[in-house]
């Protein structure tokens, strides 16, 4: 009976009977566009895609064109009531976050038409992640745009004060400065200045900032208002110990804190602000700090004590990258440090990278190593070698020079390392690395992951 089955019977018994919980975790992996494509070939489908169980992801905005929103929009009104979570990019990602815009449909009747079907369909929606504009396109008058905002923002607030809990998470924020433009700080002096909305912020990047040479800014004394706080990057010059000590009461966990060009011009000396050990961290709770040194010298001098250092990110560093640098991170962090991040704004910037042995076995609690930078196959060799609980390698492809690697690292760990796989973009679970690294960088580079089997 079963070797007369046809190949197609027992395709549809696996895959038609799966459990709708599990069937939803598979199609969760497909892009929205793809789900609707799927239920109109097989109408089977919907027993799962016309229920929450189909709809755990729904991401809009990543490609910034009118007829892209319109196809959204019509999405969010025929499935919008079964989303449940749900992230929505306001402007368009670009290589230069000064380029971020939001570009709208003059006919649609709304400068955030996704968002606006949205709060009007969301009924099961248990979280929003918001990616906000530092400008607006046509030219516009930027009270207008808020006030369309702001109404779907309240209209979201009403559906989330009837939920037991509900996430907000705000990325892409600009923190205050008077010389920049208006539309940028509206989004985040709203945030804060309305507690209703400030209680349901569970995660927020508010990195962005204009030209602090001239306006240094002042630290964001609004932030422990956020009490459910649990994801925070934000500029090392913009908190205090006393703004941490109160978000870390909270529930905050992972701090991703960023250091730059703009803190080195300002003169800033963490060592002199922040002292990490005396931070009371409460019983049980894990608190974790990455930090992101970009576009700036970096030092030995620069890396100050931190206990809760869990990640590094060095991004386009002024000065070559060497390995003693990498070793003098090691040497400050290495007792806690997990994550090492390497990038670069250029596409072949020099570097000084041959061996990571010595940083590797100074690491002993290294997992992860990201890299957007072509290495020798030889660097690679000599970390994964010596870092023993290094578990995945994720860097861009080398074309012939990456399957030299992966042959290389297969012989020489007696195959106990293969290559997975390649995602869509990079992702490690209980990473922001959106946070850590470039979204540009993140959006189109496809890395090559190799896994410890």
């Amino acid at each position: 009976m079963i070797g007369s089955m046809r190949p197609e019977k027992t395709e549809k018994l696996t895959l038609w009977t799966l459990p709708e919980i599990e069937l939803g975790c598979i199609l969760d992996f497909l892009h929205w566009r793809d789900k609707i494509s799927l239920q109109a070939a097989c109408p089977e489908m919907s027993r799962v895609l016309m229920t929450p169980l189909g709809w755990r992801t729904f991401k809009a905005g990543e490609i910034s064109s009118v007829q892209s929103q319109r196809d959204e929009v019509a999405c969010v009104q025929k499935y919008g009531h079964l989303f449940q979570h749900c992230t929505l990019w306001l402007g368009r990602p670009c290589r230069n976050t000064w380029e971020c815009t939001c570009v709208f449909d003059v006919n649609a009747g709304s400068m955030f038409p996704v968002l606006s079907a949205l709060v009007d369909k969301c009924k099961v929606l248990k979280s929003l992640r918001l990616y906000h504009p530092s400008h607006v396109t046509p030219e516009s008058n930027d009270t207008d745009v808020f006030k369309q905002y702001q109404h779907a923002i309240e209209k979201l607030l009403l559906h989330a004060l009837h939920r037991t809990r509900f996430s907000l998470e705000l990325c892409g924020l600009q923190y205050s400065n008077d010389h920049i433009r208006p539309i940028s700080l509206r989004f985040f002096d709203y945030y804060v200045s309305n507690p209703q909305v400030s209680q349901l912020v569970t995660v927020l990047d508010v990195s962005r900032s204009a030209d602090n040479r001239l306006h240094p800014p002042a630290p964001l004394n609004c932030l422990p208002a956020m009490t459910s706080l649990v994801t925070l990057k934000v500029p090392v010059h913009c908190v205090t110990m006393g703004i941490l000590q109160s978000l870390v009461q909270n529930c905050l966990c992972d701090l991703y804190l960023l250091s730059d060009d703009s803190t080195v011009d300002l003169g800033y000396d963490e060592q002199q602000h922040l002292h990490w050990l005396t931070l009371l961290v409460p019983r049980g709770r894990k608190f974790h700090v990455h930090y992101i040194f970009k576009q700036r010298t970096l030092t030995p001098a620069d890396l100050v004590p931190n206990p809760y250092v869990r990640s590094v990110c060095i991004d386009s560093p002024c000065r070559l990258l060497t390995e003693d640098l990498l070793v003098a991170i090691a040497d400050r962090y290495g007792n806690s440090l997990q994550l090492l991040a390497l990038s670069h704004s250029a596409w072949k910037p020099d570097i000084m990278l041959l061996d990571l042995s010595n940083f590797a076995a100074k690491c002993p609690r290294l997992t992860h190593f990201v890299s957007t930078l072509l290495h020798p196959t030889n660097m690679l060799v000599s970390l994964v070698e010596n870092a023993p609980r290094l578990k995945d390698v994720l860097v861009v492809g080398h074309g012939d020079e990456m399957a030299e690697f992966m042959h290389i690292v297969s012989q020489s760990l007696h195959h106990s390392w293969q290559p997975r796989p390649c995602p869509s973009m990079f992702h490690i679970d209980s990473w922001e690395l959106s946070f850590l690294l470039d979204e540009y960088i993140l959006r189109y580079s496809i890395p090559v992951v190799m896994t410890r089997s």
